[in-house]
């Protein structure tokens, strides 16, 4: 897994909604009552669920609104008889309108009836309104009074939900003592949501091994209890090798498990497994499948994914256009990364018009919400003027976020701007130099072949033609062919280390980087030959090296150099970038060469 996928997963994680901030598991409020209340007392009643979401739906038939009717009127006069059952049962359908007309008002009153006289349903479900607003004004005190006459009647649910507020200050003053005295109260009793809730503020201590030890082994209990959330959370944390060792194999049994749940989250976790062909055989037709279930559930990773699926053709049949609208979705959403890329596809006009104000709006928006090649590509426009003024304070000051955060790009684009410019750039030397080297320990190729060429130009200090083959080794070893000529020619004509096996490595170098198409490594190659110095004298290999170099050469002026001065002429540079019809303007330009070498053999 690369490091920008992991980063996206673990950005994925930190956005779920049960994670440490927002420990709400235990808070979900129906917003249907009399739906809530048919897993508690409907069946035994005969009354069917379907039956129920009808009537709330406003779907049922005449003889459903009948019956409704009926059984409404029973439990209104058991109600008022003084049945606590009757009285919440009639408060749900006074709220739903179920049967009756609704009344909000009217149903929180018997609500209230049914729990002083009792009925723990009653309590826990006022409990919840009066915590989250529904069909009440918002009062978390009256939330923790009805929480606790409910847990001290023996409500798992509104124990765990107690203890969480008295932890959290909501609706009392803070005590961590009392809320996680109840909290280990409903865990202990099995309770799977305590269990999670309590893993959860155990994470939020300091990141001690026994503090790491005791959450992971509650958020174990509670995915072992079934609970999405928990498995979720238990199998990216195998994925991402946090709070655990890494197991790759557990990940994929517990984010399956919730997946299977309808955890929709773990359906884009479950597409990443197929599309990296971890644990699962590679199948990006099942990855796209899945980023696509969860991409219409609102998930934006997905979202994103799906983007780029459609935008290469992965899994789908390639649409700039539905990538395009799925990473537009993904960056309504405030996905940075999502906001970034569109923004780049309006930059080129791919799946939709060319538009660099929109461009430049999208990029800015993925900068300011801390991605750091989204910084990296606002400091270069704003350097280049493009998609708005030129402004170089600006967009140096972009610039350097994206490198403090480690963006290769950023950092050589710092060094380029003192290489281009020492004087008026507005980058220090040291900071260059810095930034430039940074990128090139990084792994940016690039980097490395910039840095390798100023220090054999002496750009920072004296000229260093040691430390140049050093950079240009391993851009080289990499399999850069540009760096590859680069450190064969310079192996070759300057000695870096004085002895025989300079010029051994250096022409192993240079024919690798002839290998490669490069036009300057072709025509020093075929002097070399020409020569019979270091290499023994073969004209042949001369001309075919020349003659490649002279069809490939472009608008590389060191090659045309040395074609002209061996009195050849390079194919002209227009032909270089011709379409199929013009190539015969290239052969003749070989024709022409091949002739001329002729002409020296004899």
């Amino acid at each position: 897994m690369g490091k920008e996928e992991k980063g996206l997963l673990r950005q994925a994680l930190e956005q779920v909604s049960a994670i440490r901030s927002r420990l709400d598991g235990g808070f979900q409020i129906s917003e249907s009552p009399s739906l809530a209340l048919w897993s508690e007392s409907g069946r035994e009643r005969g009354v069917s669920l379907s039956f129920l979401e009808r009537l709330v739906m406003g779907r049922a038939s005449q003889k459903e609104k009948l019956q409704a009717a009926q059984m409404v009127e029973r439990d209104r006069l058991a109600a008022e008889a003084g049945d606590p059952i009757a009285q919440f049962r009639y408060a749900s359908y006074l709220i739903d309108g179920v049967g009756t007309p609704r009344n909000p008002t009217e149903g929180i009153k018997w609500h209230i009836k049914s729990a002083e006289a009792g009925n723990v349903m009653a309590m826990s479900s006022l409990g919840l309104m009066y915590f989250s607003g529904h069909n009440v004004a918002k009062d978390l005190t009256e939330a923790l009074k009805w929480f606790r006459l409910a847990a001290e009647a023996g409500d798992l649910g509104s124990q765990a939900r107690m203890g969480f507020c008295i932890h959290r200050g909501l609706g009392a003053p803070s005590d961590e003592e009392e809320g996680l005295r109840w909290l280990n109260k409903a865990a202990d009793s099995g309770f799977v949501v305590a269990q999670w809730q309590l893993a959860m503020l155990i994470l939020e201590r300091e990141a001690t091994p026994e503090n790491l030890a005791e959450a992971m082994k509650l958020v174990k209990k509670a995915a072992d209890n079934g609970l999405a959330e928990a498995q979720f959370f238990l199998g990216t944390a195998y994925l991402l090798g946090e709070n655990l060792d890494q197991d790759l194999r557990e990940a994929w049994r517990w984010i399956r498990k919730a997946a299977d749940q309808g955890h929709q989250r773990s359906l884009f976790y479950l597409g990443f497994f197929y599309l990296e062909g971890t644990v699962v055989e590679r199948d990006v037709n099942e990855a796209a499948k899945l980023f696509q279930e969860a991409a219409q559930a609102g998930i934006p990773e997905a979202q994103f994914h799906l983007g780029l699926a459609y935008a290469e053709g992965t899994g789908v049949k390639k649409s700039p256009e539905m990538a395009v609208k799925w990473l537009r979705k993904a960056a309504e959403s405030g996905l940075a990364i999502a906001q970034l890329e569109l923004g780049l596809f309006y930059s080129k006009g791919q799946g939709t018009s060319k538009n660099m104000t929109l461009a430049y709006n999208w990029v800015k928006k993925a900068a300011e919400g801390g991605q750091a090649s989204g910084e990296y590509w606002l400091g270069l426009w704003l350097l280049t003027g493009q998609g708005v003024p030129v402004d170089r304070s600006r967009g140096l000051q972009w610039l350097r976020k994206a490198a403090a955060q480690g963006e290769k790009m950023a950092n050589f684009q710092l060094g380029e701007e003192y290489i281009n410019d020492p004087t008026g750039g507005g980058v220090a030397k040291e900071e260059a130099l810095t930034a430039l080297r940074q990128a090139a320990e990084d792994g940016y190729e690039k980097a490395r072949l910039s840095l390798g060429r100023a220090c054999l130009d002496g750009v920072f200090d004296q000229p260093d033609p040691v430390e140049a083959a050093k950079w240009w080794r391993l851009a080289a070893e990499a399999g850069n062919h540009q760096a590859a000529a680069w450190l064969g020619d310079l192996l070759l004509t300057a000695g870096v280390e004085g002895t025989p096996r300079a010029e051994a490595e250096g022409l192993n170098w240079l024919r690798r980087a002839a290998e490669g198409g490069i036009p300057l490594a072709m025509c020093r190659l075929g002097l070399l030959y020409e020569k019979g110095e270091i290499l023994p004298q073969d004209l042949t290999e001369t001309e075919k090296w020349l003659k490649r170099a002279a069809l490939n050469c472009g608008a590389d002026q060191e090659s045309r150099r040395l074609l002209r001065e061996r009195g050849l002429e390079p194919a002209p540079v227009s032909a270089l970038v011709a379409t199929a019809g013009t190539q015969a303007r290239k052969v003749g330009a070989a024709r022409s060469l091949g002739k001329k070498l002729k002409k020296k053999r004899k």
